[in-house]
């Protein structure tokens, strides 16, 4: 298994035989979106506690998500070499 973290987010496996192989993805996230103040507008540099009380122009009422994870499809390109 190999790790893809960093950009540009490319990997070049090492050489592999012919034939059929299955590429398995898995992909951490943070739980920012999940369990954090939904509500709260602006720019947040600590999410805590004290997010959940946000009031007056820091409130909003629409979710407040925050881009993260794969938000775009991935893009696999597979490069034969010619001299195998």
């Amino acid at each position: 298994a190999e790790k893809i973290v960093f950009p540009p987010y490319t990997l070049s496996p090492r050489r592999l035989k012919r034939g059929r192989h299955t590429l398995e993805l898995t992909l951490h996230l943070t739980r920012v979106n999940s369990f954090s103040a939904l509500h709260a507008f602006g720019r947040i540099a600590y999410k805590g506690p004290m997010q959940w009380y946000t009031t007056g122009e820091k409130w909003a009422y629409e979710y407040q998500l925050f881009g993260n994870g794969l938000l775009k499809s991935p893009i696999i390109e597979v490069l034969y070499d010619v001299n195998q």
